[in-house]
C-alpha cells in the first residue's frame, strides 16, 4: 500500500496591491529625490553663470569708460562714445552676450584704449566694434 503524503503548505496567497501607481519609499529616495536635487542644481548653476557673465561685462563696460574720459578726445568724439558704453553696459545687465564671445571683444577694446591714446582710425574701429557689440546683446 503506498502512503500518501500530506498535503504540502503552501504559501498564503498575497492580494492584490489597491495602489498600483504607489512608489516605494526606496526609489522614491534612491532615485527620484536624487534627480530632482540635481535638475535644481543645474538650474542654479545656469542661472548663477548668467548673473556672473552680466556682471563681469558691465563691470568692463564701466573700465573702458573710466579708461576713455581722461584721454584727449573732442567732446563730439568723446560723448558719444561714453554714451554708447553706457547703454550697451544697461543691455549687457539685462541680456549678456555668451562669455567666449565677450572675452573676443574685450581683448579688442583692450588693445584699442590700453595705450591712453585713440586716433582717428582707432576711434572708427571702436565704433565698429561697439556697433557688433550692441547687435550681439539685442
Amino acid at each position: 500500500m503506498t502512503q500518501s503524503l500530506p498535503p504540502r503548505p503552501t504559501a498564503p496567497a498575497r492580494a492584490p496591491e489597491s495602489r498600483d501607481w504607489f512608489v516605494s519609499p526606496m526609489v522614491l529616495g534612491c532615485v527620484v529625490l536624487p534627480a530632482l536635487l540635481l535638475m535644481l542644481g543645474v538650474l542654479g548653476v545656469a542661472m548663477g553663470w548668467r548673473k556672473f557673465t552680466s556682471y563681469g561685462i558691465a563691470t568692463d563696460f564701466t573700465s573702458y569708460q573710466a579708461k576713455i574720459r581722461p584721454m584727449d578726445l573732442a567732446p563730439e568724439v568723446k560723448k558719444p562714445l561714453l554714451d554708447k558704453l553706457d547703454r550697451l553696459r544697461e543691455k549687457a545687465r539685462v541680456s549678456p552676450m555668451s562669455f567666449w564671445r565677450w572675452i573676443d571683444y574685450d581683448e579688442s577694446v583692450k588693445s584699442m584704449i590700453d595705450d591712453g591714446k585713440l586716433d582717428p582710425d582707432e576711434v572708427e574701429a571702436l565704433n565698429r566694434e561697439l556697433d557688433r557689440m550692441e547687435a550681439d546683446l539685442r
